[in-house]
């Protein structure tokens, strides 16, 4: 018969055995919590951080204070797959009499002359594995600002919204909150964010809440929140 064993630690260094693994275990769950916070923090989204450009684009002169169409510069955005950066020609278009001997305005006409494109840097900028397509949400009622805010207040352009898997499943999930008149996309003005439940819908006909899985395809034969909609 196997005798008793005697306590190999002391009641002092089993205490604090236990201390150890409790503050491990607390700091673990300390680090779980900071990790999700900061996951949907603003400052991982990059909300508001100005990206320096080759040129000093300001928006609020050009869409605020002048009322340019976003379709002028972004010429696929309301039914093209990508909005577009607007090239070298089409800021030309005015500048070749609007400041043109301005020096802000001096690496356009140089990219002009050169045929080099201008290296804008992309403000929203969605990872590769993430498919999104304007022209979906533009012929639905997404307004411009639902997503881009109110750059036509932005002397900077910045990052206005967390553009996080979980912000876009908002409203996916739910979209008539953030739909309006088609006709009214493109606007900016100081009503706010897009119209709330009870907003008028799209003239399109397009039924809330389905997308199509491909510009063949017939609408609203997949739903908005299948994965395959975002990641093909």
């Amino acid at each position: 018969m196997a005798r008793n064993m005697g306590q190999i630690f002391s009641r002092r260094a089993d205490f604090l055995f236990r201390c150890l693994v409790w503050t491990l275990a607390g700091v673990f769950c300390l680090l779980l919590v900071a990790a999700y916070l900061w996951s949907g923090s603003g400052y991982q989204a990059r909300i508001g951080v100005i990206i320096p450009q080759p040129v000093s684009m300001n928006h609020k002169i050009h869409v605020g204070d002048y009322g340019m169409d976003c379709r002028y510069c972004h010429t696929g955005a309301e039914r093209g797959v990508f909005a577009g950066i607007p090239s070298t020609e089409i800021c030309m278009q005015c500048h070749n009499e609007i400041l043109k001997d301005d020096p802000r305005i001096a690496p356009i006409a140089q990219s002009y002359e050169s045929g080099d494109p201008i290296a804008w840097t992309r403000v929203s900028d969605l990872p590769d594995y993430v498919y999104f397509d304007h022209g979906i949400h533009t012929t639905k009622g997404v307004a411009c600002q639902t997503c881009h805010g109110r750059v036509d207040q932005m002397d900077v352009t910045y990052r206005a919204k967390a553009f996080t898997m979980g912000w876009c499943l908002r409203c996916h999930r739910d979209p008539a909150p953030w739909q309006g008149p088609v006709e009214d996309v493109f606007k900016m003005d100081a009503r706010g964010d897009w119209p709330r439940r009870g907003a008028v819908l799209m003239s399109s006909g397009r039924p809330l809440g389905t997308v199509p899985d491909s510009q063949s395809e017939p609408l609203g034969t997949v739903s908005s929140t299948d994965c395959t909609v975002c990641h093909r």
